[in-house]
């Protein structure tokens, strides 16, 4: 995937309605409705000021 095809509108306007449907994703579940990487829906997030709720994600303790 070219890296227009990745930053493209229509991906930016999915990614901006995922943001605020879901406001409890966390990047990897955006990064998997995506088909894109972690890195790239940050990278996008921050670069649009889209409406993603901050969080850390907690790990299951063992």
């Amino acid at each position: 995937m070219s890296r227009a095809d990745k930053y493209s509108k229509q991906r930016i306007d999915r990614l901006k309605e995922l943001c605020v449907k879901h406001p409890d994703y966390l990047m990897q579940e955006l990064a998997e409705e995506m088909g894109l990487n972690v890195s790239d829906v940050f990278i996008i997030i921050k670069s649009y000021d889209l409406p993603y709720h901050w969080k850390i994600a907690k790990h299951e303790e063992e």
